[in-house]
C-alpha cells in the first residue's frame, strides 16, 4: 500500500493512520532531521500523545512510546550499557548455538521433508530474548515440538507467546482506532475488551515473573553473585547490589517498581520476538532464492568456522563474517515538538512523520539496481549515502 502511494504521489505525501495525520517521507535527504541522533533533536516523540496508547498504559513507561524524555533517556542508557557489553553478546551467541542445535535435533526426530520455519524461528527468537532478559529458559522450542508429537507442554510458554502476539494486536488496534469507534457497542466494543483483557493477562503473567525474581534476590545471601541478566539488573538498580554503575542521575535515584520493570520487560518481548523472527525468515528466503549468494555464504562460514557444525562460535568469528553481514543488511513513526521545515514545507508541532524505510531502501537516487538482491553493495569500497540505509531506525529513538 505504501509503495503504491509512493509511486502515485512521490517522495512526500500525507496519510491517515486511523484518526491521526502522518506525513510519509520516502527519500534519504528528507529524513535528515529525524535521523539526527543529537540530544537536541526535537523529533523526540515516536508518536504524538495517543488516547489509545494512554488507555493501554504505555505512554509514560518503557522506551517505545514514552513521551517523558528524562525517563525515556534513563531507561535507554540502561539498555545501551547492559545489552551492548561483550559478555551479553557472547552469551547470546552461545545460547543461539544451543537453541539451534535443539531445533536440528527435533527436525531429525520429526523426519518430515517440509517444516514450518515460521513457528520454529519464532520460538528460537523467544528463547534467545528470554535468555538475555531473564537468564531463564521457557522451553518454547520443545513446546512446539511437543505440539507436533504430543508429550507435555508448558502452559506458561504458550501463554507468553500468545500474550505477546495479542499485545502487539492491541497496540495496533488502540493506537489506530478512534476512541468512539473502539467503544461503539457491539463487535467493536467486544474486540476492544478482548484485546484489553489479553493485555491485562500478559501483565499478570510478567508481573508474577518479576515478583518471583525479586523474592529470589531478596532471599539470597548478600555475598552471592547475582546473574547479570537484564531483569536482575533492573531489579537491583539503585540498591546495595547494583552493578549497573553510572546510569542513575539526579532524577532517578530510587529502585524501580515492579510495574516499571514489567513494562520494560513487556517491551523487550513485544519489540523483539516478531521483528527478530521476521528478519531471520526473510534472510532464509532470500539466501534460498539466490543460489549464488547461498554459495558465498557457505564458503565464508566454512572459511571462518570450518566444517565442524559443533564448533563453538566466538565474537571474533561473528565479526569476521563480512559477507554474511552484507546479506543481513541487504535483506533489511516519529513526531517533532516544534515547527519544522522539511522539503520546503513547514509543519506544525506534533505532526507525525512516517519514515517509509522500504521506499528509501529501494530509491534509485541512492542505490544502483535497487530491485536486485546484491549483498556486495555492503562490502568494503562501496559508498552508501547518508540515511539511505538504516536497519534499526535512527535519531534519538533508534532501536537499542
Amino acid at each position: 500500500w505504501m509503495q503504491e502511494l509512493h509511486a502515485k504521489f512521490g517522495d512526500m505525501f500525507e496519510v491517515y493512520l486511523g484518526p491521526n495525520r502522518a506525513v510519509a517521507l520516502c527519500r534519504s535527504d528528507l529524513v535528515e532531521k529525524l535521523m539526527n541522533s543529537s540530544t537536541t533533536n526535537t523529533f523526540r516523540l515516536r508518536t504524538p500523545i495517543n488516547d489509545g496508547c494512554k488507555t493501554l498504559g504505555v505512554m509514560d513507561k518503557g522506551i517505545i512510546f514514552n513521551y517523558i524524555y528524562d525517563d525515556w533517556n534513563y531507561i535507554r542508557r540502561f539498555y545501551s550499557k547492559i545489552l551492548m557489553t561483550p559478555q551479553s553478546r557472547q552469551k547470546i551467541i552461545e545460547f543461539s548455538q544451543t537453541s539451534f542445535a535443539e531445533i536440528e535435533k527435533y527436525w531429525k526426530e520429526i523426519d518430515e521433508p517440509i517444516v514450518d520455519l515460521t513457528e520454529w524461528i519464532k520460538r528460537f527468537a523467544l528463547e534467545n530474548i528470554m535468555c538475555l532478559a531473564t537468564n531463564m529458559r521457557v522451553n518454547s522450542i520443545a513446546n512446539y515440538y511437543n505440539s507436533l508429537k504430543p508429550n507435555s507442554q508448558s502452559p506458561f510458554t504458550e501463554q507468553l507467546i500468545g500474550g505477546v502476539l495479542m499485545f502487539v494486536h492491541a497496540l495496533h488496534f488502540y493506537s489506530l482506532a478512534p476512541t468512539f469507534w473502539r467503544n461503539k457497542p457491539g463487535q467493536n466494543k467486544a474486540i476492544s475488551n478482548m484485546l484489553f483483557g489479553a493485555k491485562k493477562s500478559l501483565d499478570s503473567l510478567l508481573l508474577e515473573m518479576v515478583k518471583k525474581r525479586r523474592d529470589q534476590i531478596e532471599n539470597s545471601d548478600v555475598e552471592e553473585e547475582l546473574s547479570q541478566d537484564f531483569l536482575t539488573q533492573l531489579l537491583t538498580i539503585n540498591t546495595k547490589r547494583d552493578v549497573s554503575k553510572g546510569i542513575s542521575d539526579e532524577k532517578h535515584k530510587s529502585p524501580m517498581s515492579d510495574e516499571e520493570i514489567k513494562a520494560i520487560i513487556t517491551e523487550i518481548f513485544t519489540g523483539g520476538v516478531f521483528t527478530t523472527s521476521n528478519n531471520m525468515l526473510y534472510m532464509i528466503y532470500y539466501v534460498a532464492k539466490y543460489p549464488e549468494v547461498q554459495q558465498k555464504v557457505v564458503q565464508e562460514i566454512e572459511s571462518i568456522l570450518g566444517k565442524d557444525l559443533n564448533k563453538e562460535i566466538t565474537l571474533k568469528d561473528i565479526d569476521n563474517l563480512k559477507y554474511c553481514e552484507a546479506v543481513i543488511n541487504e535483506v533489511n513513526l516519529r513526531a517533532s515538538d516544534k515547527h519544522q521545515t522539511i522539503g520546503s514545507y513547514t509543519f506544525a508541532p506534533n505532526t507525525q512523520f512516517l519514515i517509509n524505510q522500504q521506499a528509501i531502501h529501494l530509491h534509485p537516487k541512492d542505490w544502483e539496481d535497487p530491485d536486485k538482491f546484491k549483498p556486495e553493495r555492503f562490502l568494503d569500497g562501496e559508498t552508501i549515502n547518508k540515511n539511505a540505509f538504516s536497519m534499526f531506525g535512527g535519531g534519538t529513538r533508534i532501536c537499542p
